[in-house]
């Protein structure tokens, strides 16, 4: 993908590039396979973009995974979706949906920034104006690239794009706003009601796992076992999360602690991300987890959350606010997945290590005391 990528850059080295003053836009394509938390931190970009644009019809193309996500977005028209099941389904899906996008007066806005296969898509799709992020090199073909920072949060980064559209300073928008949660929470109320939990209770959540796109964020299960054997000493009850794929996993760590099993609960695959939103927002609870996608849920929730940091940095993904305790040990290393494909420690993530059971179970239960 980086060849294919550099031989595009390389011969499109002096295209002439379109400026938005002389493109009417009548449709906007938004482009992210990777991460529901950074699809969810475009949901206020894309509720501007609906404001510039009122007449403008607004679609999605992300993976097949993210289609529960994407049916309870308000601001978005259409979405298409890419099976990555196999090649063969991509490959299918790749060419359904570029001949779906034959649309006139196309503005697409690329948020990928480590994705070669977004930029690839993209270049594929015929548009009057292109725009996307880059890590280290531009994008030739786009017709304006911004360089994606490290050290500006991911919505800031996002906020480049309305900048560049209207030279306007703009205000974050509440993106709980922007989504369809009425039915997720009737839902929810009743599986919680099953397990005798109310909204006047107070519990953790806790999220073991991460992306597969970096295990090296991982804490240790050993760590999240003990942390929540402590919890439970308490008498709280605490809600395990995940997703059907990580089922599995959660079910090893349920039936290590199966003398806890009365407030001991196992939700892995049996919520929905609308329903992880209504947990986190409408519930008296704290989240414990390491940095990935559910952490944005919880953020964007306000949900009171002890998040940990090691490979990646707080300063791009975590949102700052009074009930978010972040736990960050920067090595010397850290930030390592920004600037490396392999995280340079091989999978012996010293900066996750250097994070106590103790740290993170005296944070968690002040935030539980003070709700």
């Amino acid at each position: 993908n980086k060849l294919i990528i550099n031989l595009i850059n390389f011969f499109f080295q002096n295209k002439k590039k379109n400026k938005i003053e002389n493109v009417k836009i009548e449709n906007i394509l938004i482009v992210k396979f990777l991460g529901i938390g950074s699809i969810s931190r475009s949901l206020g970009m894309i509720k501007h973009l609906r404001n510039i644009y009122p007449n403008s019809k607004i679609s999605f193309v992300t993976f097949k995974e993210n289609e529960s996500f994407m049916n309870i977005i308000k601001p978005i028209d259409y979405y298409y979706l890419i099976d990555k099941k196999n090649l063969f389904k991509i490959f299918i899906d790749f060419i359904k949906i570029i001949i779906l996008l034959k649309k006139k007066n196309c503005l697409i806005i690329d948020l990928e920034v480590h994705s070669y296969f977004a930029k690839i898509f993209c270049f594929f799709i015929k548009s009057k104006l292109k725009l996307g992020f880059f890590l280290k090199e531009e994008i030739n073909f786009y017709d304006k690239s911004f360089k994606f920072e490290d050290n500006l949060f991911i919505e800031d980064n996002y906020f480049k794009i309305l900048y560049f559209l209207k030279q306007n300073n703009y205000q974050k928008i509440n993106i709980i706003n922007l989504l369809r949660l009425d039915e997720s929470d009737i839902l929810l109320e009743k599986k919680l009601n099953e397990i005798k939990i109310n909204k006047n209770d107070k519990f953790f959540v806790i999220n073991v796992n991460t992306s597969d796109l970096c295990e090296e964020r991982k804490w240790d299960i050993e760590n999240f076992i003990e942390l929540t054997k402590k919890i439970l000493d308490l008498q709280y009850k605490v809600i395990l999360i995940g997703s059907k794929s990580e089922r599995k996993e959660i079910d090893k760590i349920f039936n290590q602690l199966f003398e806890y099993k009365q407030n001991l609960i196992n939700l892995a695959g049996k919520t929905d991300i609308g329903e992880l939103f209504c947990i986190l927002k409408n519930y008296k609870n704290v989240f414990v987890t390491c940095d990935t996608g559910p952490l944005h849920i919880a953020n964007i929730s306000k949900c009171a959350t002890v998040s940990l940091w090691g490979p990646g940095t707080p300063l791009s993904y975590g949102e700052i606010y009074d009930k978010h305790k972040i736990i960050y040990k920067k090595v010397h290393c850290s930030p390592c997945i920004y600037i490396h494909i392999d995280a340079p420690c091989n999978g012996n993530n010293i900066c996750m290590k250097n994070i106590t059971v103790d740290e993170v179970y005296s944070e968690s239960l002040g935030l539980i005391q003070g709700i």
